[in-house]
């Protein structure tokens, strides 16, 4: 239940939607790794089901309409930070609203890609017109990565959007470094991992298409389906992966805790992503500080900006030309320039100085 008295000192509010998977992980970089000169409290929407998460300094609010409510209660001295705002009712209760010059926000990437699909109605483009005048009043916006930044200035016409990235969070020290790799002692068969949930927007057919001439090979296709996406499209990926695949053909249906998804990421040999857009960093960043090979479209800005930064990522159109032993030598090959990369780049150490500089600006 939100607070119901009006916060009179200076105070960041974490506002994010339902993603426990997120938030969880982000409160305790915000509360343990940074270090944030005035008091922090974090909002999230209530999930349907708790599902047995440590909810201990979570703020739950009900709907879009309650979160607006208590926004508008908050002190001049309260600064709020929307990790993703995707609900449209959010943008237009908030765009006349005084509170929405002590906001700031940070796009996932879904909130700008909508607004770049093309054949969209009216409706879609009167939805991006209340977005655009809703963030040019926000106090600052950023973005993930580089070039959805600049997706932002082109769509919404915000002029200064900053970058700063979501760092991978808690995952085990001990597999940090190529020392902590033997490519002698791997195991078969080959694991590839393809996605990383059941929205529609990994494409997983189009990945397995890419994978199928390897069916017949000593592989499993792993394929996490267990969060987003709707039944229908589950059912419908998981039919196809079946008819390609066989028994080699691993869905993943029930939710994992974050141990056991790390687990997983560290078992397989690859990972495959046919995402058009910006999508599942940590699975990206997961795959760099274990120096496994990371697929991604080439035409995404996740593929574009880890290029410039040096890091060595492979195209999903190039995956029909490899054979297994391809494969094979690329699991066993420990690409040691991601790995230090990432430490320089993306780990909690990498960027809570400039999560702490961001944050503590904004009340200053």
């Amino acid at each position: 239940m939100l607070p119901n008295k009006l916060i009179s000192k200076k105070t960041l509010i974490h506002v994010f939607d339902d993603t426990p998977h997120h938030y969880l992980p982000m409160m305790s970089f915000f509360i343990n790794k940074c270090h944030i000169e005035v008091p922090q409290q974090f909002w999230a929407r209530k999930p349907k089901k708790l599902m047995g998460m440590t909810t201990e300094n979570v703020v739950f609010y009900d709907n879009d309409k309650q979160l607006v409510q208590e926004l508008k209660k908050l002190s001049k001295d309260t600064q709020v930070i929307f990790h993703g705002l995707f609900e449209l009712h959010i943008w237009r209760r908030l765009i006349f609203l005084s509170v929405a010059k002590q906001c700031s926000c940070i796009f996932w990437g879904a909130d700008i890609y909508r607004h770049t699909r093309k054949n969209r109605a009216f409706k879609h483009y009167i939805a991006q017109f209340i977005h655009a005048l809703l963030i040019k009043r926000f106090k600052v916006v950023k973005s993930l990565n580089d070039g959805d930044s600049k997706l932002v200035t082109q769509h919404l016409f915000r002029k200064e959007v900053g970058v700063l990235p979501y760092p991978l969070i808690g995952f085990p020290d001990e597999f940090n470094t190529a020392e902590s790799f033997n490519a002698e002692e791997k195991s078969y068969p080959l694991k590839v991992m393809v996605g990383n949930s059941a929205a529609a927007s990994n494409n997983h057919i189009y990945a397995f298409e890419q994978l199928s001439h390897l069916a017949d090979e000593n592989i499993e296709v792993i394929v996490p389906l267990n969060y987003a996406g709707t039944p229908e499209y589950i059912e419908q990926v998981i039919k196809r992966g079946h008819q390609i695949f066989g028994s080699k053909f691993k869905p993943i249906t029930a939710m994992l805790s974050k141990v056991e998804y790390d687990e997983l990421l560290m078992q397989v040999d690859a990972s495959i992503f046919a995402h058009n857009r910006q999508q599942g960093l940590y699975v990206v960043y997961a795959m760099f500080l274990q120096g496994k090979p990371m697929f991604l479209s080439s035409n995404t800005s996740s593929f574009i900006d880890l290029n410039k930064l040096g890091f060595k990522v492979y195209d999903i159109d190039k995956v029909n030309l490899l054979t297994i032993d391809d494969f094979d030598l690329l699991s066993r090959s420990i690409k040691t320039e991601n790995i230090d990369l990432m430490h320089k780049t993306f780990t909690e150490e990498a960027l809570a100085p400039k999560w702490s500089c961001f944050l503590n600006g904004l009340v200053k």
